[in-house]
């Protein structure tokens, strides 16, 4: 069996529903190998959304490829689904938010889960961001995080790529202590969607993530408005899978030029 069999096996057992994949191994008991030959289509179409389709597909013209047994195909899948069932079990989400507090339903405040999520940083830590303003705590536990020796990642909108949405380029905010240690990245105008309108996406996403371990998921941008002012709302996930796949899609997009470092900022 192959890495990228292995791969894949994980990859379907995280991403699709549990009961679409229990759906495909009942399935696969059924099917001699010259029968997937000739099912392998049918079977990754039942898998409902694009995401779960591909991902099936890709595994089973893999399996194909390797002339592997469904039976023993079903078998693996079987054991990935169990362990990844395990993952999600462990998985803590909480809430994060900015805005009013209820009496005897407090939430966890925006900035206490990010400031979470960089300090507990050991090794890698990524912050993306559209904006970013007067964020004092933020800077001080980002300088902190690189005294430890963590590569940090900051991926930020900049004032050209906005097409005028912003007037300086976001990750100036941190200061240069942060940035001279930092990699900052951007996502270059050649790579972003047109309209007909000639019109450019933005980079708006405001998440980090750590050690694929930890992940902070938010409508707030790093901005003392955002952290203590706005009404703003978010996730903080700690273990299970979610994590990890989002550091691994911060990783692709830059191995595949989506992101780039920025040039030097003033």
């Amino acid at each position: 069996m192959t890495p990228e069999i292995v791969q894949l096996i994980v990859e379907a057992s995280r991403r699709l529903p549990t009961a679409t994949l229990r759906g495909v191994i009942g399935t696969l008991r059924t099917l001699q190998a010259a029968d997937l030959r000739v099912r392998h289509d049918a079977i990754a179409v039942s898998a409902g959304d694009a995401t779960s389709r591909d991902t099936l597909a890709r595994l089973l013209r893999a399996w194909l490829q390797a002339a592997g047994d469904p039976l023993r195909l079903a078998d693996l899948l079987e054991v990935a689904l169990s362990a990844s069932e395990a993952e999600r079990v462990s998985q803590q989400v909480s809430l994060v938010w900015t805005g009013p507090q209820l009496t005897g339903r407090t939430l966890r405040r925006t900035e206490q889960g990010l400031l979470e999520v960089i300090q507990t940083a050991r090794n890698e830590l990524w912050i993306v961001t559209f904006a970013a303003y007067r964020v004092g705590s933020i800077v001080q536990a980002l300088h902190a995080a690189l005294e430890r020796g963590v590569r940090v990642w900051l991926v930020a909108e900049s004032a050209d790529a906005s097409d005028g949405k912003l007037t300086f380029d976001a990750a100036s905010a941190l200061g240069r202590e942060v940035l001279d240690r930092a990699t900052v990245l951007t996502w270059p105008r050649d790579r972003r969607p047109v309209d007909g309108a000639g019109r450019t996406g933005s980079l708006h996403a405001k998440c980090a993530t750590a050690d694929d371990r930890i992940a902070f998921v938010s409508s707030a941008n790093l901005t003392e408005y955002a952290m203590h002012l706005n009404i703003e709302l978010g996730v903080l996930i700690e273990d299970g899978p979610l994590p990890a796949a989002l550091g691994h899609h911060f990783r692709g997009l830059l191995q595949t030029g989506q992101w780039r470092q920025g040039e030097s900022l003033p």
